[in-house]
């Protein structure tokens, strides 16, 4: 895993942020917050009755992106609690290894406070030093108009849609966006 330096800021509410990699012993913590915003039914693949997170999975999560130069796995702290967390993960083939695709997430209390856009730009730092990494990815809820500003915000390009993508309890169909940035 690639890591990073640690660092703090004081986000747009006043309160101190650590940005810093992740370790295994920050499992409990991490599926805790998955858990909460899963349970939101907003923007998560996952439905509550499907949450299956493990603390012994997660901790393999974070042990395998330790063992690959190019991924990242950093989490945001407040206090004791972690608030908001991305994984990087590169392609492990030579045809995909130079571009990687992110996930984020921030919970409720801490959204809209820039702790999503810190996640992100540090990753696009670790992402521009790093030669092996050419293009960063992700795919989004297209009803998700506040993550995709903040991705556009971020210099990511929409690249396109896949119609119908998920489809949610109630019958209805939403669209994925994918998007994209080039670090070098």
């Amino acid at each position: 895993m690639a890591e990073i330096e640690s660092f703090e800021f004081t986000d747009r509410k006043g309160r101190k942020i650590l940005i810093r990699n992740a370790s295994p012993d920050d499992a409990a913590k991490i599926i805790e917050m998955k858990t909460g915003i899963v349970m939101e039914l907003d923007f998560m693949l996952k439905e509550p009755d499907e949450i299956d997170y493990t603390q012994a999975d997660e901790k393999e999560r974070i042990s395998d992106s330790l063992n690959h130069a190019h991924d990242l796995y950093i989490v945001a702290e407040s206090g004791a609690e972690i608030i908001g967390q991305l994984n990087f993960d590169t392609g492990s083939l030579k045809r995909t290894k130079h571009c990687g695709m992110f996930t984020v997430r921030v919970t409720k209390e801490f959204r809209n406070s820039g702790t999503g856009k810190i996640l992100i730009n540090t990753l696009l730092d670790h992402a521009e030093k790093d030669p092996a990494v050419e293009k960063v990815a992700l795919n989004a809820f297209s009803t998700n108009k506040r993550a995709l500003k903040l991705y556009e915000d971020c210099g990511f390009t929409r690249e396109g849609y896949c119609p119908k993508d998920m489809k949610l309890s109630d019958g209805t169909y939403i669209d994925s966006v994918l998007m994209y940035k080039f670090v070098k």
